[in-house]
């Protein structure tokens, strides 16, 4: 699907992206509609790793996205790493 496509697309450029250019990339509205649940699941958990780095506008973006999937997609919620649900 779309989705699928897209996610694994942003995962891969993810992957490749520093720490401080990856909080630029936190944003609630694709984590809401666009993202399939790996792209969610990732994104949550190497924000758990890079949130040091986080500016409080980063925070409140990161914040969001994980109430939007925390509502949207519980699963993916329930299945992240402890420190992730609470970063």
């Amino acid at each position: 699907s779309n989705s699928d496509q897209i996610s694994q697309l942003t995962i891969n450029k993810l992957e490749t992206i520093f720490a401080q250019q990856f909080r630029n990339a936190v944003n609630p509205m694709p984590m809401a509609v666009l993202y399939n649940d790996e792209a969610k699941d990732y994104i949550l958990d190497r924000l758990r790793k890079v949130h040091i780095t986080c500016r409080p506008q980063h925070l409140m973006a990161a914040y969001e996205s994980a109430v939007a999937v925390r509502v949207l997609a519980p699963q993916v919620f329930h299945n992240l790493h402890p420190q992730s649900k609470s970063f």
